[in-house]
């Protein structure tokens, strides 16, 4: 299984920058919906140069323990109608909307992260991987049934198609955290990785008000800006495994 390299983990561990944390700052859209604090990115821009100092060093004590406050976790979710009679649950759409600090904190490790994804996730992958294209994937999945419809081979040929469908919804935070572990993230980052996940409070605005908080159990937020990128490692998990017990012969095609 890959792991990372030392320079990631170096890039992971050190020191957050003031310059760091305000590119994160200036890079995200000024009037992008606030959180439950209810502060926009454009306050934080308007007065970085008094507040600037401050975020910065809530931000790196966050990365140095490993862990933040709840406070700052705290997140509302607005649900988007996918149709225009929805008549359950799952017919909505859950966008999440967190405080600019958690997202600057997440924003700081996905700047960190990013540039060596390429040496972890296997190019079978594109979301989300600098360089690479969902595109290829179709293109790929299009030429593998067009080749088990038209092979004439005696021994037949299988495809599995995994349903994925709501998969953020039910991403298990053990199978994450052991995911981190075994890709050789630094002991800091996956506690504050795991913080990030498991520190959140959770309340729904119904028809503009909020009701009551919840903590999950699972899942990740659909507007945390790391939370794709913990998906995608989660998914690399998932096919590594796969591939080892059909390697070992565990698992065995069916023949058709």
């Amino acid at each position: 299984m890959p792991r990372q390299s030392e320079q990631c983990r170096d890039s992971l561990s050190t020191p957050v920058l003031k310059e760091e944390v305000r590119r994160v700052v200036f890079s995200m859209k000024s009037y992008k919906a606030s959180g439950p604090d209810g502060f926009q990115p454009i306050f934080f821009k308007h007065f970085w140069e008094r507040i600037g100092d401050d975020i910065r060093h809530l931000v790196h004590i966050a990365s140095n323990m490993g862990t933040i406050n709840t406070s700052i976790a705290e997140t509302l979710i607005v649900l988007i109608s996918k149709e225009s009679n929805p008549q359950r649950l799952k017919n909505f759409r859950p966008i999440s909307l967190c405080n600019v600090i958690f997202k600057v904190i997440t924003k700081v490790l996905v700047s960190r992260l990013r540039p060596f994804l390429v040496d972890l996730i296997s190019p079978l992958q594109s979301s989300f991987i600098p360089g690479r294209g969902t595109i290829d994937n179709a293109i790929l999945a299009q030429e593998v049934v067009h080749f088990i419809h038209h092979s004439r081979a005696k021994k037949g040929s299988i495809a599995f198609k995994i349903d994925l469908e709501k998969a953020y919804d039910r991403l298990n935070w053990d199978f994450l955290e052991l995911t981190l572990h075994d890709f050789g993230f630094p002991p800091a980052t996956i506690s504050l990785i795991m913080s990030c996940v498991r520190s959140s409070n959770l309340s729904v605005l119904w028809n503009g008000a909020k009701i009551d908080n919840f903590t999950p159990s699972r899942s990740l937020r659909q507007d945390d800006p790391l939370s794709p990128y913990l998906f995608v490692l989660c998914m690399e998990k998932l096919s590594l495994s796969i591939q080892q017990k059909v390697l070992s012969g565990i698992w065995k095609p069916i023949q058709v």
